[in-house]
């Protein structure tokens, strides 16, 4: 179907006063075609000016398929970023809002100044050219404090609307506000009907009591239908204009922007329950009397507004899908307002939190409603959240909470830990997680491979076996309950299909060295179920092989999983009827008679690899497309070592000085001339770094006391020094330093 077509079609043939066709609402193909003819193309409001005041701040959005980063540069412009790395295509800024010296993609670390210039990319060879993998900009605009972004190519213009809406706006001073509250709601609902059913307020004096204690029902009070007519609205336009705010109705030839001043009821002078002002201090010096009423400001198909004389309340719509809309509602005060002195938040938001929660719940479908009256789902409910409203999970800011703790066999438990507060986990297939566990006085760091899938992002799980000598794994197995928080660090690791990929794969696993390989083929079966895999998983006895079941309903929906299991001995009452003894070249070819042509990876302890590795040998497998990773926890450690041992005895003429780690409890001696990073690695304190070279920022810690000299290239913000932030890979002690690491 020409989907084009038939929505022109359908809008010529539609009746004035009648709705849009049902299409236009629900189909997904139709809201295809409203993002590239309309948000892909419109000036879209976007956020306010008042919202990154400074160099370094930033915040983001997603438009459609589009992230987007908001931030203001160096030399206090505001600019608009496509939010991708142009490396991988991850997104560089992973929260809604931030503070920060550069740009860092958390992938490779790609570093890009605020203004998207590329600035660090690591082992990207000598011809490669910077200046043309810089962050794709996004057309930017401003005005009274408003920012307007353009994804087309070649925007519209935009001087029409800021040639009416500037003199508006100009009186209040938006750009000089600050945001006292900020709420997001998601209606059921396609975009345009959450704009119908704010434009024709059909419902509002039965739905809205809040609201209409001070806003006027009148169909004149929009400005459209008669409004020069009615006189108690063209007295106050003329009173307003007498103050030297503009105020009288006017709209574009298209209809797509409009403002007016409009009276609200009895003369109130805000949208509070009583109608008396909710803020102490005015907006703007410029605006002197309380009675303006309220500058209603829209522009389609992003805002509407109400700007009083003693706060602005904002609204900004993004379509979700075809039957989602994201709401975001931000009630701005003069910047120097003090909450608890000048207003009062509950008073100052409840009669729009209040509306808009009745226009949340007049969207849902009536049993939703039902069920979320007081009902046992209340909390369930109260807890949802969009994908798209979440951010990645990230090890530094938040700890994680076991929400489960599943015995697999005698000696082996699966642990799920979600972030501990709502966030998403990004990792590949295999990757690991490094655990502190508070065994005893000192904590002890355990690497275990997580064996969940990124397919399913809002949980991670790790399923361990417990020697008897262990130490770590044992106290998980006795302490470690649902409730209970964990520091972690990663995910981390290169064992995973997505760095090795082969055209089809031999999975081959002992014991526990099995998680990496669920990892791998759980995400397959969620997103690629066609794959072509062979897996085969080798155990002591049958009791003893590890998601087993699981692993036979997935050959059931992956038409390419073919399974093979060994053990080595069983009792008769398990009436085994598979292979026994140990992998070996007379087995494999039995298992994968194509072993030979496909990518191997291989998990278990060191003697069975080994095992592997040789018969592999052997057979003269091109071992290019082996991969193995141990997972026995001290393999990661031992790397680190490596990497301290490489980067230590960088002498200098600065004296020895004792560093002090607060939150790992380490004082240590630093020798002559190390960085804060060198001292650190060497004693085992974990500090994340990425170029090393004072442009990423990745090892920004905060020091508590003492001075250090910190030579950066600009991966830190002067507030941030100013607050007691350095960069731990070049800053050296200048005497006895405190550190919070």
């Amino acid at each position: 179907m020409d989907t084009r077509n038939d929505m022109l079609r359908k809008l010529k043939g539609r009746r004035d006063g009648y709705s849009l066709d049902r299409a236009f609402y629900i189909d997904p193909d139709y809201y295809r075609q409203d993002l590239e003819n309309i948000w892909y193309k419109d000036w879209l409001f976007i956020g306010h000016d008042c919202e990154i005041p400074r160099a370094g701040n930033y915040f983001t959005v997603q438009v459609g398929d589009y992230p987007v980063v908001i931030t203001r540069d160096r030399q206090g412009a505001i600019r608009a970023l496509h939010n991708s790395c142009r490396h991988r295509g991850s997104r560089v800024c992973t929260q809604a809002k931030g503070s920060s010296a550069k740009l860092v993609c958390p992938y490779h670390q790609w570093t890009y100044e605020l203004d998207g210039s590329l600035l660090f990319a690591r082992q990207m060879g000598e011809d490669f050219d910077k200046a043309a993998h810089s962050l794709k900009p996004i057309h930017c605009e401003t005005v009274g404090g408003y920012i307007f972004i353009n994804l087309s190519e070649k925007p519209m213009d935009f001087t029409a609307f800021r040639d009416m809406a500037l003199p508006y706006l100009a009186p209040h001073r938006l750009g000089e506000t600050k945001v006292a509250f900020e709420s997001t709601i998601i209606e059921k609902g396609n975009w345009k009907l959450v704009w119908e059913n704010n434009r024709e307020c059909y419902h509002c004096a039965a739905n809205h009591p809040e609201l209409c204690r001070t806003y006027p029902e009148a169909p004149t009070a929009t400005g459209v239908q008669g409004a020069k007519d009615d006189p108690v609205i063209a007295e106050h336009w003329a009173k307003c204009e007498a103050e030297g705010l503009p105020s009288e109705f006017k709209m574009s030839p298209t209809g797509q922007f409009r403002a007016a001043r409009m009276p609200l009821v009895d003369n109130a002078e805000s949208y509070t329950m009583s109608g008396a002002r909710a803020v102490r201090r005015a907006l703007s010096a410029d605006v002197s009397q309380s009675q303006i009423g309220t500058l209603l400001m829209f522009h389609y198909p992003t805002t509407w507004n109400h700007v009083l004389a003693d706060h602005a309340i904002t609204f900004r719509v993004l379509p979700l899908g075809p039957e989602l809309t994201q709401v975001t509602t931000k009630w701005l005060v003069n910047k120097d307002a003090v909450e608890g002195v000048d207003y009062n938040l509950e008073e100052l938001t409840h009669v729009w939190t209040e509306t808009n929660d009745q226009d949340r719940w007049s969207s849902a479908l009536p049993a939703t409603r039902l069920r979320f009256q007081g009902s046992p789902d209340m909390q369930m409910a109260s807890s949802f959240h969009h994908f798209d409203a979440l951010h990645v999970w990230i090890d530094r800011q938040q700890m994680l909470e076991c929400t489960s703790a599943v015995v697999e066999t005698a000696d082996v438990m699966t642990f799920t830990f979600r972030a501990e507060k709502p966030a998403w986990f990004r990792y590949l297939p295999g990757q690991f997680v490094t655990l502190e566990l508070p065994v005893a006085d000192e904590p002890v760091m355990r690497t275990y491979t997580l064996s969940s899938t990124p397919s399913r992002p809002l949980s991670i799980a790790v399923t361990v076996k417990a020697q008897s000598d262990s130490i770590g794994t044992r106290w998980m197995f006795e302490h470690l309950k649902p409730g209970m928080k964990l520091r972690a660090f990663g995910p981390l690791g290169d064992f995973s299909f997505v760095r090795h990929p082969g055209d089809k794969y031999l999975f081959i696993s002992a014991g526990s060295g099995i998680t990496p390989m669920m990892s791998m083929t759980r995400w397959m079966a969620d997103c690629v179920p066609e794959t072509d895999v062979t897996f085969i998983s080798c155990a002591r006895r049958p009791e003893d092989l590890l998601f087993r079941s699981e692993l036979e309903v997935l050959a059931t929906q992956m038409s390419g999983l073919n399974l093979g299991f060994i053990v080595e001995g069983h009792e008769a009452r398990h009436g085994w009827h598979g292979l026994r003894g140990r992998i070996d070249g007379a087995k494999l070819p039995l298992l994968a008679p194509d072993f030979m042509d496909r990518t191997v990876f291989c998990c278990g302890p060191e003697p069975f690899m080994r095992g592997v590795r040789e018969m592999l040998k052997s057979a003269g497998f091109d071992m290019g497309r082996y991969h193995e990773e141990s997972f026995q926890p001290a393999a990661a450690p031992a790397a680190e070592e490596i990497a301290v041992r490489a980067g230590a005895g960088d002498e200098g003429e600065v004296q020895a000085a004792k560093i002090a780690f607060t939150m790992s409890g380490k004082e240590i001696e630093a020798k002559p001339g190390q960085t804060i990073l060198q001292a650190a690695r060497a004693n085992g304190v974990r500090i994340g770094a990425a170029c090393e070279g004072g442009i990423c920022g990745t090892c920004r810690v905060m020091k508590v006391s003492g001075e250090v000299d910190m030579s950066h290239n600009g991966g830190i913000l002067d507030d941030e020094i100013d607050e007691g932030y350095i960069l731990a890979c070049c800053s050296r002690p200048l005497g006895d330093v405190q550190i919070e690491a």
